[in-house]
């Protein structure tokens, strides 16, 4: 998910973002909405992801249901991007190397920045 980006197993977005796409998808991997966080939006959204409480990935973890993804969450630099997947409360979210938790105020971040097509959210 996220090839050739350092530093994934010490914290979920180890860049520092300019910006941050979210997308939400339904049954059949329906588009349903999606948004932009920009300055300086993106950078309290990745401090906040940053402080969600994660745990390393288990191999011993019954696999998830198909389910598709709920969230992807795109944090993006001039040079690099991280991409965070949210399976809708499987495991947790992951960056593909390590899962955190969410917290119901971050999920709600994400519904309100996908709540229309193409919103783009600034401060």
């Amino acid at each position: 998910m996220n090839a050739g980006v350092h530093g994934l197993a010490g914290k979920l977005v180890p860049i520092t973002a300019l910006n941050v796409r979210v997308c939400r998808y339904g049954r059949n991997e329906r588009l349903l909405g999606r948004g932009v966080l920009v300055r300086p939006l993106a950078a309290q959204f990745e401090d906040e992801t940053n402080r969600l409480p994660t745990f390393p990935p288990s191999a011993s973890e019954p696999p998830c249901p198909i389910v598709p993804r709920f969230f992807l969450v795109t944090f993006a630099s001039d040079r690099e991007q991280v991409t965070i997947g949210d399976p809708g409360g499987c495991h947790g979210v992951t960056n593909g190397d390590l899962d955190a938790n969410p917290t119901a105020n971050w999920r709600g971040e994400l519904l309100a920045a996908t709540a229309s097509h193409d919103a783009i959210l600034k401060p």
